[in-house]
């Protein structure tokens, strides 16, 4: 499994309670659900196998999130 990384952000309250809701919708983490919208983003901007495959010289991917 690819190593994973954590980063700390400020969003917005509102940002906030709508990671929450989906997360209870889908039945996922918090965690889960960021992770989803920005390969979600990546994906509309072409960047799909950024998304999942780690750059030259990182170990670490989205690869393997888990819940």
């Amino acid at each position: 499994m690819s190593q994973l990384v954590q980063m700390k952000i400020r969003i917005p309250e509102g940002l906030k309670a709508f990671i929450e809701d989906e997360a209870k919708k889908n039945v996922s983490s918090q965690n889960s659900e960021v992770v989803r919208c920005i390969r979600s983003a990546m994906k509309k901007l072409g960047a799909e196998e950024a998304a999942t495959s780690p750059r030259p010289g990182h170990s670490n991917s989205l690869q393997g999130e888990s819940r």
